[in-house]
């Protein structure tokens, strides 16, 4: 009646004082085969509390009146039972539904191998593939629901995947279901914790908003292996990726704002030092190229509507990737807009632009964007790529003499088919090269090894493994979560 269940009237004995206790200590919903499908949990039961009401309880029946006793009954299949014509206990009906998650980490060298996780809550002798150990955090329109957190820890995520159990309420469409993924992982200084990677939604019996198998499991994947069959696949900074993008409680900012004129996400906020929209160049681009690419598109856009007010040297780089990936018109439009303002700024005045001589990131993405531009067709674009790549070759190519300069030279040559590789460089030795501008750095290591210029990459993937993770997710890096993976 009124989408609410009542049992039968029940006539109950009163006793000579005119008032008597009963006491329900089982509370069942039967059908006509005399199956159970519904039922008051008892008191300190696991399904406790889900109920507001659990048996047994007591109630009081006075002579001569009626008495409504709400009762709470759980089941744990989804079908509405509207025909049971109840008229007495007013029944408030909760299934408890069930989601599920199973998870694998790759420990195969990109960028974690066996013996960075050896020794932790996963164990010893680790192979390339371990299940992982998770965290689900179960949220009801906002509020955690009863035993959330759910964990694998005592199983170690072998055998079977993590099921959470939550209480949905037939009589309340429209309840919002969220479920926070947590994984244990490795930090910056060889310690691990639960982080969170992804947060999955449902309303009400509905699937969740990431379409699963037919095992009903969502499979998921951090790295780079057996990820054909995952339905959904992280890299291993995912973490720290959401964390910096949506985060905006991070006391040291978050990477995207809402920009007050055109409503839309548009650039880098750091709360100690105001907006960068530059920065959402290589971001974009970069994360896109390391698979992090819902993210990744963020950078693309926020780059799309920050170019038209700060004119920096990865702008046209990054409207050119957008272009590609998704076919976007907009970008190609926003390219030609800017094209005559590029070649303004950027072209070679005397021997080269400004910083140039001695700052290769800067021709890195000159001859990025410009190549791009002239391949997509962009007005303007095959002249200027032509008048950059010959100040390239005589004005910086021939001119570098140290290992900094050479780190984008190699770059270059390996990412653009421009110029040669000019050798090896020792990580050590970089921090000497200060006329140019050169230390140890996230941004020189990755470029680094974009363009196969360390003698020893593994002493520099580690030290981007070591330090990735102190600041936030700016330009340098997501370069470096890229270039670890390669």
């Amino acid at each position: 009646m009124d989408g609410k269940l009542y049992t039968q009237a029940i006539k109950l004995p009163v006793g000579n004082s005119g008032q008597t206790t009963y006491t329900v200590t089982r509370f069942l919903l039967i059908d006509a085969n005399g199956t159970t499908i519904m039922a008051t949990p008892t008191a300190g039961s696991d399904y406790s509390e889900y109920v507001g009401v659990t048996v047994g309880f007591s109630f009081d029946v006075n002579k001569f009146a009626k008495k409504q006793v709400p009762v709470d009954v759980l089941c744990f299949l989804p079908e509405e039972y509207t025909n049971f014509g109840f008229d007495w206990f007013i029944v408030t009906q909760t299934v408890v539904r069930e989601k599920c998650f199973f998870g694998d980490i790759c420990l195969n060298g990109a960028p974690y191998s066996p013996a960075d996780y050896d020794g932790s809550l996963y164990g010893s002798s680790l192979g390339v593939d371990v299940p992982a150990i998770m965290k689900i955090v179960v949220k009801k329109n906002g509020v955690e629901v009863p035993n959330s957190p759910f964990n694998n820890e005592a199983s170690q995520g072998i055998g079977s995947p993590l099921c959470v159990q939550y209480p949905d309420d037939i009589g309340a469409p429209g309840e919002i279901f969220t479920f926070d993924l947590y994984i244990w992982t490795r930090l910056c200084d060889g310690s691990f914790d639960y982080e969170l990677f992804d947060t999955f939604t449902a309303t009400d019996d509905g699937a969740l908003n990431i379409p699963v198998g037919a095992d009903g499991v969502l499979d998921y994947v951090v790295g780079t292996c057996n990820s054909s069959d995952a339905d959904v696949t992280y890299g291993h900074y995912q973490w720290l990726v959401t964390r910096d993008f949506y985060d905006k409680t991070n006391p040291t900012g978050f990477l995207f704002t809402d920009d007050a004129t055109t409503g839309k996400i548009y650039k880098w906020f750091r709360s100690s030092t105001a907006g960068y929209g530059n920065i959402s160049s290589p971001i974009g681009r970069f994360l896109y190229y390391a698979g992090y690419q819902p993210e990744g598109l963020l950078g693309l856009e926020a780059n799309y509507y920050n170019c038209n007010t700060e004119l920096w040297s990865a702008n046209l780089s990054a409207l050119m990737f957008a272009y590609n990936i998704t076919g976007g018109g907009k970008y190609m439009t926003q390219a030609n807009n800017i094209m005559l303002a590029v070649i303004a700024k950027y072209s070679p005045i005397g021997t080269s632009p400004a910083r140039t001589l001695y700052w290769g990131y800067d021709y890195f993405n000159y001859l990025t964007g410009a190549k791009m531009a002239m391949d997509n067709g962009v007005t303007g674009a095959a002249a200027y790529y032509n008048i950059l790549e010959a100040d390239y070759l005589t004005n910086y190519v021939t001119k570098a003499t140290d290992g900094y300069q050479r780190i984008f030279i190699n770059a270059i040559a390996a990412q653009l088919g421009i110029g040669t590789f000019q050798g090896s460089v020792e990580w050590s030795a970089i921090k000497a090269d200060n006329d140019a501008g050169g230390y140890q750095s996230l941004q020189e290591g990755a470029y680094g090894l974009m363009g196969n210029s360390w003698a020893d990459p593994s002493v520099v993937k580690e030290y981007i493994k070591a330090n990735i993770c102190v600041g936030n997710v700016s330009e340098a890096e997501a370069e470096a979560i890229y270039a670890i993976g390669l």
